[in-house]
């Protein structure tokens, strides 16, 4: 008799079942309320587990909160700054398709604590606003940040 997995974990978050995944993919999932949808994007990217989605959904309408590009060490930001323009483009062309555009991070660390740095996408550079994530801050950095009201803002529109 085969043994059925639970698809959702007690928030609703649907669970992993290959004990695969970045770090800040499975803390994301971990620490973020399931109304928090995250994708990465490794199709379009050139390491696996590398970039990531954060989006709001309303029935079959999306709109995209931000765009994260991880990072193991703070040196590799400086060492593949392709996936940084990329990110940044795709950051400024989403923009021009729902009322306010994503925000752009860096994510640097293999685990927590980790740190966010933000992103100014028109000039694809750091804004010297940076976060670091560990236990149960994720929710404040998402509001401190601005990702909460940005949300928000989003979900309202998307209604």
């Amino acid at each position: 008799m085969a043994i059925l997995l639970p698809e959702r974990d007690d928030e609703g978050v649907r669970t992993r079942h290959d004990n695969s995944g970045s770090a800040f993919g499975n803390l994301h999932r971990e620490r973020l309320p399931r109304q928090f949808y995250m994708s990465d994007i490794d199709g379009v990217v050139l390491a696996e587990n590398s970039m990531f989605t954060e989006f709001c959904a309303v029935g079959d309408a999306i709109a995209f909160a931000a765009l994260f590009d991880l990072k193991q060490t703070a040196a590799a930001c400086e060492i593949a700054p392709l996936r940084r323009r990329m990110m940044c483009a795709l950051a400024v062309a989403v923009g021009r398709a729902q009322p306010l555009p994503p925000m752009c991070f860096e994510i640097v660390g293999s685990g927590e604590p980790l740190t966010m740095y933000e992103l100014n996408p028109l000039a694809r550079r750091r804004t010297g606003r940076c976060w670091v994530l560990t236990g149960d801050s994720w929710l404040t950095v998402w509001a401190d940040c601005g990702l909460t009201d940005l949300r928000s803002r989003l979900t309202a529109w998307l209604r």
